[in-house]
């Protein structure tokens, strides 16, 4: 009652709460910015991660990793140190803005699961194929659970773009 101009209405609660938004673009990108940033950092803690389209915008300051989780390379229990500057092929499934843990509920149930960090993000493989035509043909099988999952290269554990 007695707002001018736009106002954004927060209803979760039993009573609602309106906040006045001012009505530029400047302000409104900073609301949005406010809006993704705090239900990011929610769904972090929840343990499920945010995923955004290519050419989309992430959070501004992701969460770092939580103490002693430093940024250390997945474990690589059965990789032979025979690959080092072989071409290695494996398939992306899954982009998150913080590490997730192993076995963690998203990676719905694949096993032998690795990640690289690109950036700010976190990505996640799984496989390790000698040619694109092997990772291709076991494509489909985690796009029946990521339909966005894609194969890459790599050498010596980092990506080739």
């Amino acid at each position: 009652k007695g707002l001018v101009g736009p106002a954004l209405c927060i209803s979760h609660r039993p009573t609602p709460f309106i906040l006045p938004v001012a009505s530029s673009a400047p302000a409104a990108s900073l609301v949005a910015t406010a809006i993704y940033n705090g239900l990011s950092s929610y769904r972090n803690r929840a343990g499920k991660p945010v995923r955004v389209k290519p050419g989309g915008t992430g959070a501004s300051d992701p969460t770092p990793p939580a103490a002693g989780q430093e940024d250390k390379p997945a474990p690589a229990a059965d990789k032979p140190t025979a690959d080092k500057g072989k071409t290695v092929y494996k398939i992306q499934f899954l982009t998150a803005p913080s590490r997730l843990g192993p076995g963690h509920r998203s990676f719905k149930g694949l096993k032998d699961v690795e990640h690289y960090r690109d950036g700010s993000t976190y990505k996640y493989t799984v496989g390790s194929y000698g040619s694109m035509a092997e990772a291709s043909k076991a494509l489909p099988k985690v796009k029946a659970k990521f339909p966005d999952a894609f194969v890459i290269k790599t050498r010596d554990g980092k990506r080739i773009k």
